[in-house]
């Protein structure tokens, strides 16, 4: 009824606009006896419009949680792209904002004939492909769409990390291995997807730390030298896509002796800007380098990243080293007992086995007592930041808020930057909000909402701007999940939604 209703109106309207363009005096057509009921009539057909659609705009929320953090205008986009492909992964950027498209194939159905989808897959920003653990069928249904997605999403990059890291072998100890920093140059070049690469590494450098001792610290420090350098001659093309790997060949050394390994591979200096010198002044001249030989552009980001995360290790390490009393381990004295405390207060990745065949592994972000489980969402190929002492400092302040707080609501966050890494760093979802005094009570429910359903985090930047009426809703709406969560209950309502509550996922709003 409400389309023939706005189909009406539309038609009225159009008449309307035809005797105006006719009529050069305003004045004339102003005045006319009948304009202004025929006027009201319109406006009163499309406020009914209006409400229609907004309550279907809501019932489109209670169908796909994660549309409560769009407005209006996107989820009625969202919806009204059918099966435009192209539309479809462009407003889906909004939900999911580090990818660029869907990876999409169609099929046809054996009962009726007809053609439907499946998506396969997603984009980064920099090309790279997330091919999916199994297709997501796809009816045209939008709503359904996105929270397949997601969990698809979440099951293939736990499979891909599980499947890099056990392929790695890091929960078997012995001075006598190998160490594990050989094989992390393997890892760079693997087919997963960058968050996973990334997120290994780490895992394999965090666990190597673990087993160290003071006096393999020096050592280590090197090695993670050398691993750079590889890491920066694959960025200039000699790890590129279309060439295998570059390997290390390594003979059965004890643990962290990479730097001595590598001293024959003629590991070349990288010339910079002001270092373009010719044959003879001691440097080879930079090689002329095809345009099919440049390495892919997420193979750029992805190595980048791992350039970044490597000098931040480096520069632990050498931390650690100068506050450890180096000369007394040097001199072979008993090393500082306070140093393993040390690192156990940086935050560090930890990886946990599954304890039976059909439990999931785990993989957190740990710092003290703290953890933070990661939580698989699509970050593509983002880019990262360079925690800082006052970084980490911040980060151990979020962690241990989270993990003892049933729905913290943290504030004081105005920093962007440390909120993106910490979201990155744990794999988890962060929406911001930008606060002013224009945002209504409905809008901060929403997203509320949204926060509770997905187990997302939400950020109200400028939280202090709201109106004092809003503010007190967002706060007494926070009090009231948190109140349920300390309870240990299964749901909770707010405003007029129940919403099922998950034990191991903590709501976390930072303003």
């Amino acid at each position: 009824s409400h389309t023939f209703i706005f189909t009406g109106v539309d038609k009225e309207w159009l008449e309307l606009m035809i005797l105006t363009a006719k009529n050069p005096s305003i004045m004339q057509v102003c005045l006319r006896s009948d304009l202004l009921p025929l006027l009201e009539k319109m406006l009163a057909g499309l406020q009914k419009c209006q409400k229609a659609l907004l309550q279907h705009m809501d019932s489109q929320r209670l169908q796909c949680p994660w549309f409560s953090f769009l407005p209006l205008e996107d989820i009625l986009e969202l919806i009204c792209c059918g099966y435009d492909v192209q539309q479809l992964g462009l407003s889906l950027k909004k939900v999911i904002p580090f990818m660029s498209g869907l990876l999409m194939d169609s099929f046809t159905q054996q009962k009726d004939g007809a053609r439907s989808y499946k998506v396969t897959g997603l984009v980064s920003h920099h090309g790279e492909e997330l091919e999916f653990k199994q297709d997501v069928v796809w009816d045209g249904a939008v709503e359904t769409l996105v929270g397949d997605v997601m969990e698809q999403v979440s099951h293939t990059l736990q499979d891909q990390l599980t499947r890099l890291v056990e392929a790695q072998n890091i929960q078997t100890p012995g001075e006598n291995q190998v160490s594990w920093l050989v094989g992390l140059p393997p890892i760079w070049t693997s087919p997963e997807a960058t968050q996973v690469v990334i997120l290994c590494t780490q895992l394999v450098l965090d666990h190597a730390l673990s087993h160290s001792t003071p006096s393999h610290w020096s050592t280590m420090a090197r090695d993670l030298d050398a691993c750079i350098l590889t890491a920066q001659q694959m960025l200039r093309g000699r790890g590129r896509s279309n060439h295998p790997p570059p390997q290390i060949n390594m003979p059965s050394h004890s643990r962290y002796d990479l730097a001595e390994a590598q001293s024959d591979q003629q590991l070349v200096p990288i010339p910079s800007e002001h270092n373009d010198l010719d044959e003879g002044e001691g440097l080879p001249s930079k090689p002329h380098v095809e345009p099919e030989d440049f390495i892919q552009p997420y193979m750029i980001a992805r190595l980048q990243t791992v350039i970044q995360v490597l000098v931040q290790y480096r520069n632990k390490v050498q931390n650690f080293l100068s506050h450890s009393g180096a000369g007394e381990v040097a001199r072979g004295t008993e090393p500082d007992p306070s140093r393993p405390f040390a690192w156990m207060c940086t935050p560090h990745f930890e990886w946990s086995p599954p304890a039976t065949s059909s439990s999931p592994s785990l993989c957190s972000l740990a710092c003290l007592d703290a953890r933070v489980l990661y939580a698989y969402r699509y970050t593509g190929t983002a880019p990262r930041i360079m925690l800082t002492p006052p970084s980490e400092r911040c980060l151990l302040f979020l962690m241990h808020t989270i993990n003892h707080g049933s729905s913290p609501f943290i504030t004081g966050m105005e920093t962007s930057d440390v909120l993106n890494e910490f979201a990155l760093l744990t794999g988890q979802s962060l929406f911001t909000l930008v606060c002013t005094g224009q945002v209504i009570h409905t809008t901060v429910t929403e997203y509320l909402r949204g926060m509770v359903a997905t187990n997302s985090w939400v950020h109200f930047q400028g939280v202090h701007t709201l109106d004092p009426s809003v503010l007190q809703t967002l706060c007494s709406q926070l009090l009231h999940v948190h109140r349920a969560r300390a309870s240990r209950a299964v749901s909770v309502k707010l405003a007029s939604y129940t919403l099922t509550l998950t034990p191991d996922a903590p709501t976390v709003c930072l303003a």
